[in-house]
């Protein structure tokens, strides 16, 4: 049995439809929504690396929206950031709310390169029961919509 011409031509124009679509699809998704990041406040293993202001284990924590830190110090935190899906990361700007002033930690933990690492440092030392926010904002090549999570600090001695 032969097929005409014209069911042969619709045929092939949806394969390559279909082929171009899934080609770029996710790419129109990843434009128009916000980054998929996962964002944590990280504390390191005690025994790698010393953050000041930090409760440490023997293992790494991470939290997800507070942290709480030993009262009347400017901490040092880590925050971890793990891209859900691929990104080309352009800009990553950590800011502090009110009077906190932040600057970059110089923390050095060895093998840890997955999620990425930022380190900071929170100044002037947080009060106990003081609450401060940080925000984490990130920018990506592929989203056209700035990635933003806040994140709280507080003082406390439990």
């Amino acid at each position: 049995m032969d097929l005409p011409w014209n069911v042969i031509g619709v045929i092939s124009s949806l394969i390559v439809l279909t082929i171009l679509l899934a080609l770029n699809v996710p790419k129109l998704v990843k434009y128009l929504l916000s980054p998929r990041i996962d964002v944590f406040l990280h504390t390191y293993p005690k025994d790698l690396v010393k953050q000041e202001g930090v409760l440490q284990f023997s293992d790494e924590r991470q939290y997800k929206e507070e942290l709480r830190v030993l009262p009347n110090s400017s901490p040092e935190i880590a925050m971890a950031i793990s891209p859900k899906w691929s990104y080309e990361i352009k800009i990553i700007e950590v800011l502090g709310h009110l009077k906190s002033k932040i600057t970059p930690a110089y923390l050095f933990a060895k093998d840890i390169s997955d999620p990425t690492l930022i380190d900071v440092k929170i100044e002037p030392p947080i009060k106990d029961g003081e609450e401060r926010k940080l925000t984490l904002r990130i920018s990506t090549r592929e989203s056209r919509k700035l990635f933003v999570k806040e994140l709280r600090i507080k003082g406390s001695t439990q």
